[in-house]
C-alpha cells in the first residue's frame, strides 16, 4: 500500500509508482511459511489482478513515532466477541479490552514479550475510541457468521464518530506475543464444545459477500441488539 499524498507528490514520483505497480502486478501471493498454504494458495491463485485505489482517511498525531499517521486497530475476534487489538505504532503494540496498551520499547522486551504500558497515545482509550472499536468489530464478526475474522478498523483523534473499517482477514499474520497461547484456545474450544449452530433452510446457500445489516438478509441479525450507526 501507498499513501497518495498529493497530485504534486504523484506527478514528481511516477517512476516510483510505476515500479512499484509493476512488481506487485507481476507478484503471486505465496503462503508458504504459514500452516495454511495448501488451502490458501488455490484461492489467492483464482484471483485475477487489479488495483484499487482507496479513499482517504484522516491522519492523527502519533506521539510514539512523532508524526502524524492513519491509526489502524487490527481486532481479533473469536465467535463475535473481541478479544484484543494490534496496533500500528511501536512493534506488535496490543491494547486489550480493559484499555491496557502494551508496548515493547527495548531490545530484551522483545526478545522475551515483557510489555510496558504506553504513555503514548492514550487518547486511543481515553477518547471512548475503544468502546466503538469492539463494537463495530463484533457487528461485523455477527454479520457475517463467522467464528474467527480480523476486523482492521481505522480511528481519527478528536472524532470517535469517524470510525471506518479499512478491510478484514482470516488468514492473520500478526504478532500478538505473549497472547498466542491462548487464541487458540479459545477458538479450539468453541468448535470442541460446539458453541455455534448452523444456518437452516435459504440462509444455508447465502454467501457472506451477501450478509449485510440492515439492508440485505443477515442470518444473525437477532444478535445485533444494537447496531453502532457506522455499519
Amino acid at each position: 500500500t501507498i499513501m497518495l499524498k498529493s497530485q504534486d507528490w504523484v506527478d514528481n514520483n511516477k517512476g516510483y509508482l510505476t515500479k512499484f505497480i509493476k512488481e506487485k502486478w507481476e507478484y503471486r501471493a505465496d503462503d508458504w511459511e504459514r500452516p495454511w498454504a495448501k488451502y490458501m494458495n488455490p484461492l489467492t491463485d483464482s484471483l485475477v489482478p487489479g488495483i484499487m485505489l482507496q479513499g482517504p482517511y484522516g491522519t492523527s498525531y502519533d506521539e510514539m513515532n512523532m508524526k502524524p499517521s492513519v491509526i489502524e486497530l487490527k481486532v481479533e475476534t473469536f465467535w463475535g466477541r473481541a478479544y484484543l487489538a494490534s496496533c500500528n505504532f511501536g512493534r506488535d503494540t496490543i491494547i486489550l479490552r480493559d484499555g491496557s496498551i502494551e508496548v515493547f520499547p527495548t531490545w530484551w522486551q522483545n526478545k522475551v514479550n515483557a510489555h510496558s504500558e504506553s504513555t503514548y497515545n492514550t487518547w486511543i482509550r481515553t477518547e471512548g475510541h475503544l468502546e466503538k472499536v469492539w463494537h463495530l468489530a463484533e457487528t461485523a464478526a455477527k454479520i457475517m457468521g463467522i467464528d474467527q475474522v480480523r476486523i482492521d478498523i481505522f480511528i481519527k483523534k478528536g472524532d470517535p464518530d469517524a470510525i471506518a473499517i479499512n478491510e478484514n482477514s482470516i488468514s492473520s499474520g500478526m504478532g500478538y506475543r505473549a497472547h498466542f497461547e491462548f487464541m487458540p484456545k479459545i477458538w479450539a474450544q468453541g468448535h470442541v464444545e460446539k458453541w455455534y449452530k448452523t444456518y437452516e433452510g435459504k440462509s444455508k446457500d447465502l454467501p457472506v459477500y451477501k450478509q449485510n445489516f440492515p439492508e440485505k438478509s443477515c442470518p444473525n441479525a437477532h444478535l445485533i441488539t444494537t447496531p453502532p450507526p457506522y455499519v
